[in-house]
């Protein structure tokens, strides 16, 4: 890896579908480590996508060593896009009694996602109202949302948020949430793509243009890094 190489975590397999948050984040810190440990005194960029955002924003009780830069792309609400989804309720209450009875790693039914195999904890985790990964959710509030994202305040973040995201509720104020969530993060850059859908698969070029202008940025005028 090359001195300010990028990494796009996108490209490293984590079976995202059944591991917990916690491993989630050490995987990450390994992949930092192997970064800065080329050398010390060069910047790291973390990119993500949306299913990889609660990795790069890691939860207050995952403390581990923060990145230079953190490009977070379609903070949504698994929770609640998956509520709109008649099965949920049902699922939610069947992965909390296999966690109860210690069967958190063992897989779902089919029907609780049929796009790929996912573990009661990880279901749990994504779908019940404070779960590991209930991050971004418009319902929590100021507070919550402080707790859960303040800690990332000492590191240069964007958010990119698609107005035209397809997995984001009807009723979901786009433009107060994605406020709202630089406002907990400490005030991070705001980068609200018009139209874009959730990929961005139709909002390509202006996407790249700011993630490339944020990337190459210095970081805030008196940002420390505490590992320097």
């Amino acid at each position: 890896m090359k001195k300010d190489e990028t990494l796009l975590s996108s490209s490293v397999n984590l079976c995202l579908q059944n591991h917990s948050l916690a491993r989630r984040a050490r995987e990450r810190e390994v992949e930092e480590e192997a970064s800065f440990s080329l050398d010390p005194n060069k910047s790291s960029k973390i990119m993500d996508p949306p299913d990889k955002d609660p990795d790069t924003l890691k939860l207050p009780g995952y403390p581990i060593r923060p990145s230079g830069n953190a490009s977070v792309h379609a903070p949504v609400s698994d929770r609640e896009y998956k509520a709109t989804l008649p099965e949920t309720p049902a699922m939610i209450d069947l992965a909390a009694n296999m966690i109860k009875e210690g069967r958190a790693e063992e897989l779902m039914p089919r029907e609780a996602d049929p796009s790929a195999p996912i573990s009661a904890y990880r279901y749990h985790s994504l779908c019940a109202y404070m779960g590991d990964d209930d991050i971004f959710s418009s319902d929590l509030s100021d507070d919550q949302l402080k707790t859960r994202l303040g800690h990332m305040a000492n590191t240069p973040c964007q958010v990119i948020f698609s107005m035209g995201d397809e997995y984001v509720p009807d009723y979901v104020n786009k433009k107060a949430l994605v406020n709202r969530l630089s406002k907990a993060m400490g005030g991070a850059e705001k980068v609200e793509v018009e139209h874009g859908n959730h990929s961005l698969s139709n909002r390509v070029h202006e996407a790249v243009q700011a993630i490339m202008s944020f990337v190459t940025r210095e970081g805030p005028s008196g940002w420390d890094d505490p590992w320097s």
